[in-house]
């Protein structure tokens, strides 16, 4: 019976370690995220010691899928994976949140700490040229949870944050800062009644409103003056 009992513990164990596991990655999984952020959460509270998190998506992925095809794009997330496995120490989680958006936990990690690690990620990216895509960069989004705050809260000022990241040109670590603008953005779909039979001209004027929303997407990001004055003239 105690034989019994050892082998229903280890088969209960690996059977947790899958169902918390992304099966693509190795990470763990979104279900164990929302689990364990909770645990974490209540535990900085209650010992009050910091927590930090820090939200990244790797740049222009749908072009790596669309260039390289689904497998090979699967492979670029294995590749950058396996990276932040052997940066991060045990005590720190990291998750695949959904598609290329990854996040990792730092359990009694202040923002200055978290913000050097996220660099080291960043330039570990950057660095590593993988064998088929070449070089793939990824954003970063970094805050250290306030005591007692609400998860939507904190995760909401990660996202303003990797928003910043990715429209400051990509490739960046960005922490949340209490002046950051609001997340907006112009939102235009092309609605079909604007075509005007010519493809050409349908094609310029889609051009016109991408490169609109982007002008936009730069001004809420804080984006230099000198960065957008040559995209508004080119509207012009």
């Amino acid at each position: 019976l105690k034989k019994l009992a050892n082998i229903l513990k280890i088969t209960n164990k690996k059977l947790e370690e899958v169902a918390n596991t992304d099966k693509l990655t190795g990470l763990y999984n979104r279900n164990f995220f929302d689990k364990r952020i909770v645990q974490e959460m209540t535990e900085s509270d209650k010992n009050n010691t910091p927590l930090s998190m820090i939200i990244y998506d790797i740049d222009h992925f749908k072009n790596v899928n669309d260039d390289y095809g689904h497998p090979v794009g699967d492979e670029v997330l294995k590749y950058h994976s396996s990276i932040v496995n052997q940066l991060i120490k045990k005590s720190y989680y990291a998750f695949r949140l959904g598609g290329e958006e990854f996040a990792i936990l730092l359990h009694n990690t202040k923002l200055d700490e978290a913000v050097l690690i996220a660099e080291d990620i960043r330039v570990a990216f950057e660095t590593n040229i993988h064998p088929v895509v070449g070089k793939v960069t990824a954003s970063f989004g970094v805050c250290q949870r306030s005591h007692g705050e609400s998860f939507v809260s904190w995760y909401k000022k990660i996202d303003r944050a990797l928003y910043v990241a990715k429209n400051k040109g990509r490739n960046q670590v960005v922490s949340y800062k209490k002046h950051m603008l609001p997340i907006a953005s112009l939102s235009i779909e092309w609605n079909n009644n604007w075509n005007s039979g010519n493809e050409h001209i349908d094609s310029q004027h889609k051009d016109l409103i991408s490169l609109a929303i982007h002008i936009s997407d730069l001004m809420y990001s804080n984006a230099s003056y000198k960065s957008v004055t040559p995209l508004i003239n080119t509207l012009i």
